[in-house]
């Protein structure tokens, strides 16, 4: 007897679960890349005399990308700071529900508005061919610092409204 096809959502939940393991492993490699350059650097320039130019420019770039790329799992284990406050008051059952739904909702907006200004500024670096980098000395294109930006973004917005979703249906089953 064959096993039943899984829902849905248990399939695209699967794949963002995936997409947040790639998302995290490549975090994990430009820290290490980060490390790697950051010795470079400080050995160049005590043994040598030398800067190594642009390393703070593209460490800075890096560093931007590692808070996209790991937005997505500190939304799925709670690790976003609200005030609790509101929680630890004995409200009515309704009233902290409506509070829960309410958190939930305004993270699913604010992702949703970061999706499209992230997906804008790909189109514009992608139309215009910016470049970021050190004039002069090394330039490289910005369209694949977008990219990764939009896809951190658009995984969390993805895991907000399966936090939208799931809230929804807790709510309707204690109603």
């Amino acid at each position: 007897m064959a096993s039943p096809r899984p829902h849905l959502g248990e399939r695209l939940e699967g794949l963002l679960v995936k997409g947040e393991r790639i998302a995290l492993n490549v975090g994990a490699l430009l820290l290490g890349f980060i490390l790697a350059a950051v010795l470079l650097d400080v050995a160049v320039r005590n043994l040598l005399g030398l800067a190594i130019r642009g390393v703070s420019e593209l460490l800075t770039q890096i560093l931007y990308l590692l808070v996209f790329l790991g937005v997505s799992t500190a939304l799925q284990q709670g690790a976003f700071v609200y005030s609790d406050a509101l929680f630890r008051f004995p409200f009515m059952e309704r009233l902290r529900r409506f509070f829960r739904f309410a958190n939930v909702l305004i993270q699913f907006t604010v992702f949703a508005a970061l999706s499209v200004i992230a997906f804008s500024g790909l189109a514009e670096s992608l139309v215009q061919q910016r470049k970021v980098g050190l004039p002069g000395y090394f330039m490289f294109a910005e369209w694949p610092i977008r990219l990764i930006t939009f896809l951190g973004v658009f995984l969390a917005l993805m895991r907000s409204t399966f936090s939208v979703c799931s809230t929804i249906a807790f709510s309707r089953k204690s109603c």
